[in-house]
């Protein structure tokens, strides 16, 4: 998002940026002279386990019940009547839009494709789900929806504002998605508002491989994938030299893994921009960022997806054809690492440029 608070900068708006978490804003904002405040928040309590749709995903983030979605829609009204902004983008923060439109604000989203996703035309039409489980009924999604915009329009009638007439409302904005088409979560849609993802600036320190001839890979991954530490072992066990940034594990983990000389481990993050071009293997979390810097160098991926954005991102990625393989279940790893080796690799080409930052924020403002 700072590249396009840079370029809005230099076409000469004032920005301002209101931040769910303000931890890092000076270093990463500070340069732009741009301001930023924390955005409002409520406290979460018994989360609803594996959310199958938007509505849960709401109901876990603080739509709760009237109180917290009046309160949270009373914080962003005043901050919108102190900002008096003349437009809102929001990336993913629907409170956000209702309190700005409410106020006849113009809002627009910008999005990866799993926060605003294609909304149907008909009064009685639901979202799509995001799990494809037993558990998801054609009752529960339309039951959960139904609670959270019942919730919502008690909150809008506590603020003074006019009920919504259906659960999907709450997402019917202009929306530009950061994204390629082939990529989007929920199949390809809206080529037009695709524009394909950005390339930030990366800070982090440069990675460095030995000069041995052993073919790299680079992994990004948690403790909280049951798969992050076995792939690992395997990556080594298989010959790869590794370089790895993996933010959360246990010093004990990480000291058996260093014993091993063919894997580096940092304590910072990397700059993503200044990757080899000769890394054969990507190992990550997430499609959605990792995507576009596999493509630059054209590596082959593994993905071990830990929420249902990630796991649509990659079945998307694998979908399309790419030299993807998404992890669900418990791996033989050897083998999975024997087959992606005969895989082609694939780059960046005319149907996935990076986004063109200049012409993004041209329409942010004026679409």
């Amino acid at each position: 998002m700072s590249k396009i608070v840079e370029e809005l900068t230099r076409q000469g708006y004032k920005v301002t940026c209101i931040l769910k978490d303000i931890t890092m804003a000076h270093k990463i904002l500070g340069r732009f002279r741009t301001e930023w405040l924390a955005a409002p928040r409520i406290y979460l309590r018994n989360p609803i386990p594996a959310p199958i749709n938007h509505a849960e995903v709401l109901f876990n983030t603080g739509y709760r019940d009237a109180d917290s979605i009046a309160s949270l829609l009373i914080g962003w009204r005043t901050i919108f009547s102190a900002l008096k902004p003349d437009r809102i983008i929001c990336e993913y923060a629907p409170t956000a839009g209702l309190a700005g439109k409410a106020l006849g604000i113009d809002v627009i989203c910008i999005d990866s494709g799993f926060s605003t996703p294609p909304l149907r035309v008909r009064p009685d039409d639901r979202l799509p789900p995001i799990r494809h489980t037993p558990s998801v009924t054609e009752d529960r999604l339309r039951e959960s929806e139904l609670n959270v915009l019942g919730m919502v329009n008690r909150a809008r009638w506590m603020v003074g504002d006019a009920e919504l007439v259906r659960f999907s409302d709450i997402f019917n904005s202009k929306v530009l998605y950061r994204n390629w088409t082939e990529f989007n979560h929920f199949g390809m849609h809206s080529p037009e508002l695709h524009m394909g993802q950005i390339f930030g600036d990366s800070g982090g320190v440069r990675p460095e491989w030995p000069a041995n001839g052993l073919p790299r890979v680079f992994a990004y991954l948690k403790p909280n994938h049951p798969e992050s530490l076995p792939v690992l072992r395997a990556a080594l066990a298989c010959g790869y030299q590794v370089v790895a940034y993996l933010p959360g594990f246990p010093d004990s983990v990480l000291s058996e893994l260093c014993q091993n000389p063919r894997i580096m481990v940092s304590p910072l993050p990397f700059n993503l921009n200044e990757l080899p071009e000769d890394i054969q293997l990507g190992i990550w979390h997430s499609a959605t960022g990792g995507i576009a810097r596999c493509l630059d160098k054209g590596m082959r991926m593994i993905f071990l997806p830990m929420h249902p954005e990630q796991y649509l991102a990659a079945m998307a990625v694998r979908g399309a054809g790419l030299p993807a393989y998404v992890s669900v279940n418990p791996e033989a790893w050897p083998a999975v690492f024997q087959e992606i080796q005969t895989w082609p690799r694939h780059r960046l080409n005319n149907c996935w440029k990076p986004a063109d930052i200049e012409q993004l924020a041209h329409r942010l403002v004026n679409s």
